[in-house]
């Protein structure tokens, strides 16, 4: 019997769990083959949903679902813990004392909020006047705080990188100027973006993009700020170069790592626990049998469920063509996109992968969009308030649109990049930059 255990059931396992049930009916109707899903918590959370659940737009039990109804009734499924992985015995080792056996291992176990990493944050004044909103306790707690807030300084921080979706910070210092502006308060709140990044965004043109938007709306950036603790006591924000910001209520993206069983097994894994990724193939390195994807690998594109969602494709193909005994393998070229919410009816829409900036321009449709690229519009609001749907129904079950490839397409992208000289160049002219290699 052919095992294939998928490590983590979010949004790039739950969709590769989905292809292999399609691409495999046969083989596990008859027991030829198995497919095993694992994963520690019962319910599945819309990740990209929490920022609406912050601002009363989405009830909380909206962004949530049982991890069963969203799986293929056709996988095994395990709620349980993982200890460690045993590649040279191709083995997967549970809490309960499980041993997995596999022939083929994917792990998909996403990024997870490290909040003890920063000295200071779990501590006085955490989820009353300090707050995250990468997780629903944190969302639905910052909701009632911002419900009583009535004026102060209001820092939105991001402590370091990589994190999950690095737009929604943008996504989040926007729609709190729009909802401050609405309670008619917006001339009593001072709202701060700080960043340890020259930008509000990794990638260069975007960030330059993003800022001007910052600024538009009175939002002040705050770059080069590498926060190293939170006085809770004295609401204060300390730098690694001992610069504080005094603030009334602090929203901040707490240091993000990769599962702890990840660096628990030898040679899986980075210091930070994100799994050590062949970029093309996406192969965890040095292993033929075990793929990852989605925000558990250390790949340099954004951690989005939609550049999951393009990898789950890839690593999908892969495996069946291992299995086959095909050594020509399918490769990702690190496609992302992303929405930047700017306001309740506008957005901005990003698209690029691996070598190629976000640039202006139309997707999917060349000269007909309906997605403006780096820009903003009320085409790319819509888009995203039809996100919720499509993730439950397209991309989780691990649907494939016409028109909408995995593979980055220059096709509707004008070439050129806003505010800049004739000539600058598209392509990104290193990749081993730091400002690309964090995504």
């Amino acid at each position: 019997m052919a095992e294939i255990v998928i490590l983590g059931a979010g949004a790039g396992g739950t969709s590769v769990a989905h292809r292999l049930a399609r691409r495999f009916a046969r083989e596990v109707a008859s027991g030829a083959t198995r497919i095993t899903v694992v994963d520690d918590a019962p319910h599945h959370l819309m990740q990209q949903g929490l920022l609406d659940v912050v601002f009363g737009s989405r009830p909380p039990r909206s962004v949530q679902r049982p991890r069963l109804a969203t799986l293929p009734a056709s996988v095994t499924v395990r709620t349980a813990r993982v200890i460690r992985v045993e590649r040279r015995e191709s083995a997967v080792y549970l809490e309960d004392g499980t041993r997995l056996g596999y022939e083929i291992l994917i792990i998909a176990t996403g990024a997870r909020i490290a909040p003890l990493e920063l000295p200071g944050l779990v501590g006085p004044g955490w989820h009353t006047s300090v707050f995250d909103f990468y997780t629903l306790r944190g969302a639905v707690a910052l909701n009632r705080a911002l419900a009583g807030f009535s004026g102060g300084r209001f820092l939105i921080d991001i402590a370091d990188f990589p994190i999950r979706n690095p737009a929604a910070p943008v996504s989040f210092a926007c729609l709190a100027d729009a909802y401050f502006r609405a309670r008619g308060i917006r001339e009593q709140v001072e709202l701060c973006f700080l960043t340890p990044l020259p930008s509000a965004y990794p990638r260069t043109v975007a960030g330059a993009t993003l800022d001007q938007v910052l600024a538009e709306r009175g939002i002040t950036l705050i770059p080069d700020f590498g926060a190293a603790r939170v006085d809770g006591v004295g609401k204060t924000l300390i730098s690694w170069t001992g610069r504080e910001e005094r603030f009334d209520l602090l929203a901040i993206v707490p240091p993000h790592l990769g599962a702890e069983f990840v660096r628990c097994s030898e040679g899986l894994g980075d210091p930070l626990g994100f799994v050590l990724t062949e970029p093309r193939t996406l192969r965890a390195r040095g292993a033929a049998n075990i793929f990852a994807l989605g925000d558990a690998t250390n790949l340099p594109t954004a951690k989005t469920a939609t550049a999951a969602r393009y990898a789950a494709r890839v690593v999908a193909e892969n495996i069946a063509r291992v299995l086959a005994g095909d050594p020509h393998l399918a490769e990702y070229d690190g496609h992302g996109r992303c929405t930047v919410a700017t306001g309740p009816d506008r957005a901005i829409a990003l698209d690029y992968n691996y070598d190629v900036e976000p640039l202006p321009g139309e997707y999917p449709l060349p000269g007909i969009g309906p997605l403006q690229l780096l820009h903003e519009s009320r085409w790319n609001a819509i888009a995203r308030q039809t996100e919720p749907w499509f993730y439950w129904h397209v991309l989780l079950p691990g649907l494939d649109i016409p028109g909408m490839s995995a593979r980055f397409s220059m096709a509707g992208k004008s070439g050129e990049i806003p505010n800049a000289p004739p000539g600058t160049p598209v392509a990104l002219a290193d990749a081993s930059h730091p400002m690309e290699t964090i995504l």
